[in-house]
């Protein structure tokens, strides 16, 4: 029995910088938008920027909450003696 090693070759860290970015972008462009819609529609409301947070926030729960089930199922395969992940038995 063999065990393949089926994993990128540096393709995380490319992803996460993209995702970073885009977030650090979105967080910079949030006042622009804010300030243009409320010129264009004057009965829009102003939102209020503790929101930005609370999203953050959210956002750090649910990436808490993937890591952990991650980890729990990483656990669990190991524990029935299965291959790690990005690994094929041939």
């Amino acid at each position: 029995m063999r065990i393949l090693s089926m994993n990128g070759s540096g393709r995380g860290a490319a992803e996460l910088w993209k995702t970073v970015l885009l977030f650090v972008i979105l967080v910079l462009a949030w006042p622009l938008v804010q300030s243009a819609v409320r010129s264009w529609d004057s009965t829009a409301g102003y939102v209020d920027p503790s929101i930005l947070v609370l999203v953050v926030l959210a956002l750090i729960c649910f990436l808490g909450m993937v890591f952990l089930s991650w980890w729990l199922l990483s656990r669990f395969w190991a524990m029935f003696g299965l291959p790690r992940f990005g690994g094929m038995v041939l």
